[in-house]
């Protein structure tokens, strides 16, 4: 893979990206309120995606900050662990380091984990700290925009009103909204981008947006942690000596970080989930998956005044009787959630039982119920089911 003819552009920057194991070419952009030229956001962006190509190598025409390529090699090191991919080596010059402090940014959708990495950051540090942050950026694509009207004008009328919303809301606290837009997702399928890849591509856009330290909240708490494309060890280890990324907020589980919101009388009337938002109207759907997911979370923690605020005419009990986990954070959140109606004595028997009807389906297909010893034997000997 070469990176190469970097361009800057009307509030943007853009490289063209050549595979050398496929015949394919990449022309890729990222544009914002304060984007610099420079190649560290295609290399942040592209080093997975050279190692998922099988790519001999990854040749950058130009200078790198020799920050980012050493802890690439650490990220490409966990994602060979994970998903045995070959770790390409990275060619490019060493560029001269930069050393100047920008101002501290957060990326923000509006969700759980983005309120609590913002507000704990802000209850953190000091007004004149350098770390407490006076941005927060909004990507478009990464979190919203989902469907598949992606890059359709109804999708960027509903980006541009969620933009809004948001800058009205940050205002209150000193803080300014800078919106940020690639086409980096479109050049591949969502379930790769989401899985395997959105963190490189959030880490190419701190590289873009100028030195200063940068937070990404984490999807998982520490005891859920899985390979994913959003974690600490991936672009947790795509810093350089002017952008710090720090994969904020793992050290929470979900459902305390909504307690702690509640208990520092943080306004939630903001709270964004939803991956379907509609045009007009509330932020959140209350259908998605993601939107079923947050309620039955809410109610967990027994916060009715969200609930009544952020999906409103919801039936949460309706929610939590028919809810079905598909991924396995739908799985995380609902045990944790679980878990907490017990703890407070309110018992979902519903919500239990599709658990263990969840968990009995895995163990059957991972092959760790009783049929596993008698399907390994019956392979051992040459036995195969005849369709």
């Amino acid at each position: 893979m070469r990176i190469h003819d970097l361009s800057e552009e009307a509030n943007g920057v853009s490289a063209s990206i050549t595979f050398e194991a496929v015949e394919r070419r990449d022309t890729v952009w990222f544009r914002g309120d304060r984007v610099e030229a420079g190649f560290e956001p295609f290399v942040a962006a592209y080093f997975l995606v050279a190692m998922a190509s099988g790519e001999p190598r990854l040749a950058v025409d130009g200078a790198v900050d020799p920050s980012l390529t050493s802890g690439l090699a650490t990220a490409g090191a966990h994602a060979r662990h994970w998903w045995g991919w070959r770790q390409p080596p990275i060619e490019a010059a060493a560029s001269a380091a930069r050393r100047e402090e920008g101002r501290a940014a957060s990326f923000f959708t509006g969700g759980i984990d983005s309120l609590f990495t913002l507000h704990r950051s802000l209850r953190t540090f000091a007004d004149d700290h350098p770390w407490r942050p006076r941005r927060a950026l909004l990507a478009y694509g990464f979190d919203s925009a989902l469907g598949a009207d992606y890059g359709s004008a109804k999708e960027r009328a509903t980006f541009d009103r969620i933009a809004r919303h948001f800058a009205g809301y940050l205002d209150r606290y000193g803080i300014e909204l800078e919106t940020l837009d690639s086409n980096f997702r479109s050049h591949f399928d969502y379930a790769t981008f989401h899985d395997h890849l959105h963190g490189g591509g959030l880490a190419a856009f701190a590289h873009a947006s100028g030195p200063g330290v940068y937070r990404v909240p984490s999807t998982h708490d520490v005891a859920a942690l899985r390979p994913f494309g959003s974690h600490p060890d991936l672009e947790g280890n795509m810093s350089s000596a002017s952008t710090r990324i720090i994969h904020d907020g793992h050290d929470v589980e979900r459902l305390r970080k909504l307690a702690l919101l509640s208990a520092w009388s943080v306004d939630l009337s903001v709270l964004h989930v939803c991956f379907d938002t509609p045009g007009s109207g509330l932020l959140n759907c209350g259908r998605c998956q993601k939107c079923r997911r947050t309620i039955i979370e809410i109610a967990a923690v027994g916060l009715d005044d969200v609930m009544a605020v952020s999906f409103p005419g919801i039936d949460a009990e309706e929610v939590i009787a028919t809810f079905q986990p598909r991924s396995p954070t739908d799985i995380a959140c609902v045990k944790a959630a679980a878990t907490e109606f017990h703890r407070r004595g309110q018992p979902r028997v519903a919500l239990e039982r599709r658990l263990r009807e969840r968990a009995a389906v895995e163990r059957r297909v991972a092959e760790q119920d009783w049929r596993g010893p008698p399907k390994r034997l019956l392979r051992r000997l040459g036995w195969r089911r005849q369709r």
